[in-house]
């Protein structure tokens, strides 16, 4: 029911800041909105339905609440008060109505034909404004300076402004923030970027419905680290951003006191979308600056959308850019399949190349395995053909019938008549007829602890395929499809999905059944019986594979000596999904199935633990709880273990009472971060009070990252068992 007033943004690592809030009721509200909003929280919409209408006749200018009214009107069995009430949230915000079709709260308006024609005339008007916002952009020639729209008033003085250039190397973007735009927050501070000016830039292929909106598309943002520029993706598949380089952002205030910020969004990044081939794209621009008065953030934007600061969001509104290919110089030569999974059906491929030079030109198409071994019949295709200046587009067909499922190399080269070569490529995973009942064949015939991953893994890959948008690149999905085949295989030589050395995957139950993702790393031993289970929980869900990728980088290159070789670790990273309210005894369900399912998983009685960041506070809950089945312990420690804020110690000695006072336990303090904040003196304390002695306390300078926990958990891992 509630709408987003402010985003309110929150640090992610140390790179970026950006939105984490998504209903109403921001700081600078009074305290009644507050109130009303308490109750619609509580569900006592009969209590708010007269404050909120009193509310809205004082504050004419709040689209979140007469968005809220109109919901209570709706669940009150007064329709017509509802849709006024949507009529005023509309007219003051385009993108307040963005979920009303879909909104319960609504449903007793969602048939009236004025609903609709209210939806109907907005879809109208956002295509409209897409339209008018859009540019044409020619090959290094900048276009016509776009305005950024704030989504509430400001001076005439607060002005964002909007240059594109389309370069070469990617989409460059030259911002210019002047008045409230320009503010850095607390210019006393030793940095005083941080919390001031902030981009995010949706880049996509419209899917030409009629408001300009895109499911398929890339999401980049903008912020301050320290007090430099830094820029990062959102990777979808691991639901987190991941800093890049080459987007190159830069900041810089001129002459004027205008601050003008430059992105480059490199095409790269968005392979195998690129204006040459797709000459019609679309891009969404909003800025965010703190309020003046401290209570919030201003948001500027291209065109209205809700879901600027909301990175898992589905489906975002675009301004259309169109390029002109008539004027580069360069030869280029790039192309497009129709899509990148084949099945039954011929795959249409485009290609284009671009060049000032008429003549004979030699075009060459191949389609590789991945032993880069080609598998056209007949060996490769190769034709002349004449080019004309500018332009060149040619269309051809590729029949994958035949093949064997897996990920194929599509590769075609141009010989431009000045004889220089250029290549072109992209991924293609081909999926034979009955893909999925042969894999279905041979999972039946895997033993019961072993099928279940293996399940897990073809359901993924199923629904991947199904949800698969048309040209993105397979490979996620040729991954997981190759690592089910890789396990058949495996199991089929050795009776087991399970390498017998290196990194794997497992699936994990969860409470209730629920299933976990957990990869893990294997070191070599001599026979499985002899494998140690080492559970470690990691502080933030979506890292796990990282760990493993940096324990198998450690083991790799470091080679540490093990105690006993006869008994060597398996690293199992559940991915356990924790509460938001990460504090309490909420969290220990998730590490209780964990733990429960490794020690069946493993056959054993006992395993050792470890725990990262705040699950170093879950690892000490869950050792407490289920003492006979950890035998030993291990806690890294920084400054998010606050498991019991502002608890005296006698209640965290309650807490921690089931601990088995001789447990061997590794206390890695992080003390750059928990001499700042955290209770890790206070826990460290009370287990001294417990009377247990075998705690060792390992003093590190330095903070607590994935780096120095994985290869701290490594090196414990490893040491011999006391």
């Amino acid at each position: 029911m509630t709408r987003p007033a402010h985003m309110a943004w929150t640090a992610l690592t140390v790179l970026i800041l950006l939105a984490a809030g998504n209903m109403a009721g921001a700081a600078d509200n009074p305290p009644d909105r507050e109130h009303i909003l308490d109750l619609l929280r509580a569900g006592e919409y009969d209590t708010a339905l007269p404050l909120a209408r009193d509310y809205v006749r004082d504050h004419g200018d709040d689209a979140d609440m007469f968005y809220n009214l109109a919901c209570l009107e709706a669940r009150a069995g007064t329709p017509e008060q509802a849709l006024a009430a949507l009529r005023d949230a509309y007219a003051l915000r385009l993108d307040v109505l963005d979920g009303a079709r879909d909104d319960p709260d609504l449903a007793s308006v969602q048939g009236d034909p004025a609903f609709n024609d209210l939806l109907a005339e907005r879809d109208g008007r956002l295509a409209l404004l897409a339209m008018e916002r859009g540019a044409d952009l020619g090959l290094a020639a900048t276009s016509r300076v776009l305005n950024l729209h704030p989504t509430t008033p400001v001076g005439p003085d607060d002005l964002v402004s909007l240059d594109i250039t389309w370069e070469p190397r990617g989409l460059r973007l030259d911002l210019k923030l002047t008045g409230l735009w320009s503010a850095v927050g607390n210019a006393a501070s030793p940095a005083p970027w941080r919390g001031g000016p902030g981009a995010v830039v949706t880049l996509a292929v419209p899917d030409r419905d009629p408001a300009w909106t895109s499911g398929n598309f890339w999401l980049f943002a903008f912020g301050m680290e320290t007090a430099s520029p830094a820029g990062a993706l959102w990777i979808p598949g691991q639901r987190r951003w991941q800093r890049v380089l080459e987007l190159d952002p830069k900041a810089r205030y001129n002459a004027d006191g205008a601050l003008e910020l430059t992105l480059m969004l490199p095409w790269s990044s968005v392979m195998p979308f690129h204006p040459l081939v797709d000459m019609e794209m679309g891009l969404n621009v909003a800025v965010r600056a703190p309020a003046p008065d401290g209570s919030g953030y201003l948001v500027a934007e291209l065109l209205p959308d809700g879901t600027h600061f909301t990175p898992s969001a589905p489906v975002r509104r675009v301004v259309p850019l169109t390029f002109d290919d008539e004027t580069t110089d360069e030869e280029t030569f790039l192309g497009r399949l129709d899509d990148s999974i084949s099945l039954d059906t011929p795959l249409g491929i485009d290609l284009v190349g671009l060049t000032r030079a008429p003549g004979r030109a030699y075009l060459t198409v191949d389609v590789l395995d991945r032993d880069r071994r080609s598998v056209v019949p007949g060996g490769t295709r190769t034709g002349g053909m004449e080019l004309v200046s500018g332009a060149n587009r040619v269309s051809r067909e590729l029949d994958f019938t035949g093949l064997d499922t897996g990920l194929y190399l599509v590769r075609a080269t141009l010989e431009f008549p000045s004889g220089n070569d250029a290549v072109w490529s992209t991924g293609v995973l081909h999926l034979q007829t009955g893909w999925q009942d042969k894999l279905q064949t041979g999972i039946a015939t895997l033993g019961d602890e072993d099928r279940p991953t293996a399940a897990y893994l073809l359901d993924q890959v199923t629904r991947a395929v199904a949800d698969h948008l048309p040209r993105r690149h397979p490979g996620a999905i040729a991954a997981t499809l190759a690592d089910l085949r890789d396990m058949l295989e495996r199991s089929r030589r050795q009776g087991s999905i399970m390498p017998e050395a290196g990194p794997f995957l497992l699936v994990a139950d969860g409470p209730g059944g629920d299933l976990r993702v957990c990869p893990g790393y294997r070191t070599p031993a001599p026979a499985a019986a002899n494998r140690r289970p080492v559970l470690v929980l990691t502080d933030l869900r979506g890292y796990e594979d990282r760990y493993v990728e940096r324990i198998d980088r450690f083991m790799t290159y470091e080679k540490p000596t093990m105690d006993n070789p006869m008994l060597a670790p398996d690293f199992l990273l559940p991915g356990l999904v924790w509460p938001p309210v990460r504090v309490g005894d909420a969290p220990l369900a998730e590490a209780r199935a964990a733990l429960a399912w490794a020690l069946e998983r493993y056959g054993v009685e006992q395993l050792e633990l470890a725990g990262v960041g705040f699950a170093a506070g879950v690892a000490l809950q869950l050792a407490a709880a289920e003492p006979q089945a950890v035998s030993r312990l291990a806690l890294l420690v920084g400054k998010d273990l606050a498991p019991w804020p502002e608890a005296p110690d006698n209640y965290i000695a309650t807490r921690l009472e089931g601990l088995d006072r001789n447990l061997p336990v590794t206390w890695y303090d992080f003390d750059d971060e928990t001499r700042i904040r955290s209770q890790a003196g206070q826990i460290r304390g009370v287990m001294s009070e417990l009377g247990m002695t075998a705690v060792t306390d390992v003093r590190i300078t330095g903070a607590l990252n994935l780096t120095q926990a994985a290869d701290r958990i490594v090196l414990w891992g490893m040491a011999r068992p006391q």
